[in-house]
């Protein structure tokens, strides 16, 4: 059946983003999205039940308190690696359950947590950090001479400072951050790629996500119907070619705080490990299923 443009004019098709607005989906016949999630309020008294615009947390409209991000970013849980992969250490099976029933938690509740014992290097993150920073110091027509991004195939390459628009209130505008995407062929290939640090981080990232993986696996089998019937490489085994993306940002300055340094948006895959340097800013917004 044929949709004419005057229907989608009239249907929650030209809807935005609500999640990224703090806001309930739209539902038919609205066209804009719902009130203001729990915990959130509009600016706009007239906005509040539908809208558009964004909805901010209730704290932040509060004369003399903080905002709760600070909060809600300590409250992450921490999941320590060296609990469950120290070979010195040996869990009873109550307390691999235990630790198995933190993990599920994280995985219906926030879907956000800090790694502790992750078994990565500090100088190597520290070199890994430092090749990085010199290649977004290069001058722009030699980062885009090294290979600029034009295969979402391949997605690997350098994109520009506003290459890339997440806020979709100011797509043309682009995000104020530069990066460079590769996947490991394009790394082991690269001339300026293949011969960093990069290469040792990847190997040593990898080794990260498996274990991850596991403890995913050992989790689902705690929650799935039928979920004890799976075997421990159940993610591993599928995750076994490597399709791995390595994303190395990079945020430039800007005059203006309100600007969404990188829109809101929800990332392809099964996980994303991120490190981030000493400049705090990464947000995250929890969801419980």
């Amino acid at each position: 059946a044929k949709i004419h443009a005057k229907e989608l004019e009239n249907s929650c098709v030209v809807a935005p983003n609500c999640a990224a607005r703090n806001r309930e989906e739209c539902v038919h016949p609205a066209t804009t999205c719902g009130p203001c999630l729990e915990g959130f309020v509009s600016t706009k008294a007239e906005l509040a039940e539908s809208g558009n615009i964004p909805c901010v947390a209730s704290s932040e409209l509060e004369e003399g308190s903080d905002s709760d991000a600070v909060t809600e970013v300590a409250d992450l849980p921490i999941i320590d690696l060296g609990t469950f992969f120290d070979s010195t250490t040996q869990l009873t099976q109550e307390q691999e359950k235990e630790f198995m029933e933190s993990v599920k938690k994280l995985c219906l509740g926030p879907g956000f947590a800090y790694l502790k014992n992750h078994g990565l290097d500090a100088d190597l993150l520290g070199k890994t950090m430092d090749d990085l920073k010199a290649f977004f110091e290069l001058p722009l027509d030699v980062k885009q001479a090294s290979g600029a991004w034009n295969d979402p195939l391949e997605n690997s390459g350098y994109v520009r400072v506003g290459g890339e628009g997440l806020d979709e209130d100011n797509v043309e505008a682009g995000d104020p951050k530069e990066s460079y995407d590769m996947n490991k062929k394009h790394m082991l290939a690269h001339p300026y790629w293949k011969n960093s640090t990069v290469v040792e981080y990847w190997a040593a990232i990898n080794e990260v996500k498996e274990k991850a993986l596991i403890l995913l696996t050992k989790a689902m089998k705690l929650w799935l119907p039928g979920g004890d019937g799976l075997p421990d490489n159940f993610l591993t085994e599928r995750h076994k070619g490597e399709w791995n993306t390595l994303r190395l940002l990079n945020y430039v300055p800007v005059a203006d705080e309100k600007v969404y340094r990188c829109g809101p948006h929800t990332d392809y895959g099964t996980i994303t490990l991120v490190f981030q340097d000493e400049v705090g800013g990464l947000e995250g917004k929890p969801h419980a299923f």
